[in-house]
């Protein structure tokens, strides 16, 4: 009789033990099919953002998508210059200098008149920088063309960010005020740290580049769209254009189509303000749309000869040559490629 009762304890135990790990089964599923809609609905999400960046025909620029504070970076042009007299007043006024950025797509360029003016400053500045290059290397066989860069330029895929520097005179009393503001935003602001160090936390309300979403604010986008040529040109004599990104949204090389990356085309500088760490905040402005709209790489092309700019990728911003650079294909009969192709992958 013990035998039995321990016979149904037994079975009923086994029973109990089935229905539980019956249980424990139908909620792990349910679980796991939550995470998998959760994902899919996160993966969804990430694919139509690209594919509105992507198609630049939103009116989207980047900082729909990255940190406003990126729109100014602080700069120390002239201070390391031995030869330049610097009292304590200039040296504090240039470290208050900064550059400021706006970015516009192409496509929305093109719908106003005055879109010309800023295509030939564009050609203008890549010119002065890579003319030479170009035509030493006879890049792709061709040189420069002055006409195939502005159409690189006028593309419906080409995304810009444009840095301005502010050179317009002010008044000694102008001055005056703007150094007794920055003397109270010292005090203010003594004892804060800015916690990203890529940005420049510090607001100040006298940047042409601040304050986007006020009415009636002068900045060049807003110039831009009164199609008045005159206009355009005062303000482009008053805020000079330093610097410039041209990226695009597409898909990676083949057999990697599937993947979008971000493809840096260009990034020039004027001689002026080149080393004063404008190129690397340029990238990290890259980087961090990528982050934001789930972009795993970004690519651009170098020409080997172009000593600077090759150092400045591999060393400074930790670029790697890619898989499809055409120097990993090279072959005994191979002619030397006077180009590589560079990329630095994202972590998400």
């Amino acid at each position: 009789m013990d035998g039995l009762e321990n016979d149904i304890k037994e079975n009923k135990n086994e029973e109990l033990k089935k229905t539980v790990n019956k249980k424990i089964d139908k909620n792990f599923e349910k679980l796991k099919k939550s995470k998998k809609e959760g994902t899919n609905s996160e993966i969804n999400k990430s694919y139509e953002m690209i594919k509105m960046v992507r198609g630049c025909q939103n009116d989207d620029n980047i900082f729909d998508f990255i940190n406003v504070e990126y729109k100014k970076k602080y700069i120390t042009k002239g201070i390391n210059n031995i030869s330049e007299n610097i009292n304590e007043t200039n040296l504090e006024r240039k470290k208050s200098e900064y550059i400021f950025f706006e970015s516009i797509n192409s496509y929305e360029l093109k719908k106003y008149k005055t879109s010309d003016i800023i295509f030939n400053l564009l050609v203008d500045i890549t010119k002065n920088n890579m003319e030479n290059l170009y035509n030493e290397s006879n890049f792709l066989n061709k040189g420069w063309s002055n006409l195939k860069k502005q159409k690189e330029f006028m593309s419906n895929k080409c995304k810009l960010i444009l840095g301005f520097k502010n050179v317009a005179k002010n008044d000694e009393k102008n001055e005056e005020k703007n150094e007794e503001k920055n003397e109270e935003k010292n005090m203010n602001t003594s004892g804060k740290n800015d916690t990203n160090d890529n940005i420049n936390s510090e607001k100040d309300e006298n940047c042409p580049g601040n304050n986007i979403n006020k009415e009636g604010e002068i900045n060049f986008i807003n110039v831009l769209k009164s199609n008045n040529p005159e206009k355009v040109e005062e303000y482009l004599k008053d805020n000079k254009l330093v610097c410039f990104v041209h990226y695009r949204i597409i898909p990676d090389y083949y057999p990697y189509e599937k993947n979008i990356i971000c493809y840096l085309y260009e990034i020039q500088i004027i001689p002026d303000f080149k080393g004063v760490g404008i190129g690397s905040h340029l990238i990290y402005m890259l980087e961090s749309l990528c982050k934001s709209i789930k972009i795993n790489k970004i690519l651009c092309t170098v020409l080997k000869n172009n000593i600077n700019a090759v150092a400045f990728y591999k060393k400074k911003c930790l670029f790697e040559m890619d898989e499809n650079s055409p120097d990993n294909f090279d072959t005994d009969n191979s002619k030397p490629c006077e180009y590589e192709i560079l990329k630095k992958e994202i972590i998400l």
